[in-house]
Parts: C-alpha cells; structure tokens; sequence
C-alpha cells in the first residue's frame, strides 16, 4: 500500500497529464516577415545531479528590425557523474543536438552559439593547454569536433559562451521542480524564449571564455580532472632521480630509433612516407593510461640505464648503479 500523501502526490500528477491535450506550439518556427538570411541557431544546455539537458532555439530578425525565436529541438537525458561531469555531458549533448539541426536545416545558419552556465566545463572545453584525465578528454574531443564539424570555425575558436543560470532555458529539463502544463505551453518563455535571445549577439549577456575569471573552488574542481605532472620532475627517490638522469638523452634515443629505412613506393609510381609525430612522452599515456604507462617508462628507463651500466670498464660517479655495484666484467 501506499500512503496517503503519496496517493495526493500521484493524483496531482495526473491531474496534470489530463492538461496535455490542451499543450499547443507553433506548427512553423519561421515567422511570415522573417529575413531567411538572417537564420540563428541558440543553443543551450545545464545540468544537475541526476539529468542533463540541451534545447535548440531558432532566431530570425524580422522586417520591422525586432527578432522572432521559438524552440525547435529539446532532449534531457538521466547521468550519475559530479556536476562538471554531467555538465560537460550537457554540452556534448548540445554539441550533437546542433549538428542534427544543421545536418537537416534547408535554411544555412548566418550564426550558431552555444551557451552553458558551468564555468568549469566551459574551460575544459576551450583551455586547449590542459592535461585532462581520459573521460573529461574524450567529452571534449568530441564537443570540440562535432562543433567544429557544425559551424565550420578552427577548434580553439568556437563560439561556446557561459551565460548566468538565472537565464539559462535548459534549467527546465534538469532542476527538480513541479511543472505545469503553462510553463511549457503556447508562449511561454520555454516555448518562445528569454528575452536574452531577442537581442543581437553583441548586446546578449553571453561571456566569452577569455573574460571568465574563475572562483578558487572553480578551479580546484577544474583541475581535479587534470592529470599530475609526471614523476620526473619531482626528484624525490633514486627511481626519480634516474628519471632526471635519463631524461637528457630522450631526445638522442629517439633519434637512434628513427632508423633510416627508405620510403616504399606508392602503386602509383610516387614515394610516399608515414612519419610518427613527436610526443611528449616515450610512451602514449593516452593510449595507455597514467598507470600503466608509468609503469612501462620505468621499465625503459631501468633497462637502458642498466645497458649502459654494463659498459663501464670503471666505476662512474654519474651512474646510479656504479654506486651500488661494480660494473660487469666484459667477455673478450
């Protein structure tokens, strides 16, 4: 059984699914006076703790000079990360909302932006010099491709903005809340939009990643999702020290293991070569990930730190295993 106050609960529930056959849109989002040229896409997403959300508005400047918006596209979906996370999936969800939208549109966009209230996940999306750990990197590979993909501009230059959660629209698909079917109904600001939108883009109150300045909490949530700075460079123990050691010569053993094999031919008669790009690390810590990764570089500074102990015919102030053992008799 269930008790009474759940019984009200359910009942006004229902009482509101009764109302949804009074719930009525726009059959068009194109106003009859639109300027076509003038075709906006606002995109906008939040999040919270359970759900993650994204809406996509159309915006047309009208003859007379004022602006028509209406909602075109709507999806929320459950998540279970911290809030930067479902935040970032937010965006990511967006990301793939406005690349749906552009795909199938017949009218080409003048303008697409993108709008978040999160500071945090904006940062990670848009601060191309952070290490992030593996998920908050593929989110952000993927909204930074798929966004590029839809508006056409470079990776360190999309139009992703922060705007205060007080005016943000999607704050409808993830804050616990009740709802009516007028919040969601003809004219309503879910339907037709915040005021914000009926402003050109330079007077929207939208904040460019550059003008952000974080909170000292902000930041240190934002860097809990950066990797550490690699064991090398905190000299510490021996391990550590052989790393500094060892470190030097990257550059001359990657160089020795460029081996100098020419390059095939191609069937059409040319020459053609696949060159490795040059990395920061002996080891894909992408690939790999931070501890296995870490664990491998250890094995390859220890196995060419031991090679090269062996050839000492004496004892060597600069090699750590000199000091703890002579080094090996050499055969003849």
């Amino acid at each position: 059984k269930i008790s009474e106050e759940q019984k009200s609960e359910w009942a006004a529930i229902f009482t509101i699914f009764l109302k949804i056959p009074d719930l009525k849109v726009d059959r068009s989002v194109v106003h009859e006076e639109a300027l076509l040229d003038s075709f906006q896409i606002i995109c906008v997403a939040d999040a919270a703790t359970h759900a993650a959300g994204a809406a996509i508005y159309t915006s047309f400047k009208l003859k007379d000079g004022s602006y028509h918006t209406r909602l075109l596209l709507a999806k929320s979906r459950l998540v279970s990360a911290t809030i930067p996370r479902n935040e970032l999936c937010a965006i990511l969800l967006m990301a793939e909302l406005a690349y749906i939208v552009k795909s199938n549109s017949p009218l080409e966009p003048a303008e697409i932006i993108y709008v978040t209230d999160s500071t945090i996940a904006l940062s990670w999306c848009l601060n191309t010099e952070l290490k992030l750990k593996q998920f908050v990197l593929n989110c952000v590979e993927s909204i930074r491709r798929m966004m590029s993909w839809t508006t056409g501009r470079e990776e360190h230059d999309l139009p992703l903005f922060h705007i205060p959660g007080t005016i943000n629209p999607a704050d409808l698909l993830t804050k616990e809340k009740t709802l009516n079917i007028e919040d969601v109904s003809y004219n309503s600001p879910w339907q037709k939009g915040y005021k914000w939108m009926y402003q050109p883009t330079n007077a929207m109150p939208i904040t460019p990643y550059k003008r952000l300045v974080l909170s000292s909490a902000d930041r240190a949530s934002l860097e809990q999702e950066c990797q550490v700075k690699p064991f090398f460079l905190i000299p510490s123990s021996k391990a550590n020290q052989a790393a500094i050691t060892f470190k030097a010569q990257i550059q001359a053993i990657e160089d020795q293991l460029a081996l100098p094999f020419p390059p095939p031919a191609a069937p059409g008669g040319e020459a053609f070569h696949l060159h490795a790009a040059k990395t920061e690390h002996l080891v894909d810590f992408i690939w790999l990930g931070w501890n296995k990764a870490i664990r491998i570089l250890t094995y390859v500074i220890e196995f060419a730190l031991k090679a090269k102990h062996k050839t000492h015919k004496s004892l060597t102030l600069q090699c750590m295993y000199c000091k703890d053992y002579p080094p090996l008799p050499t055969k003849h």
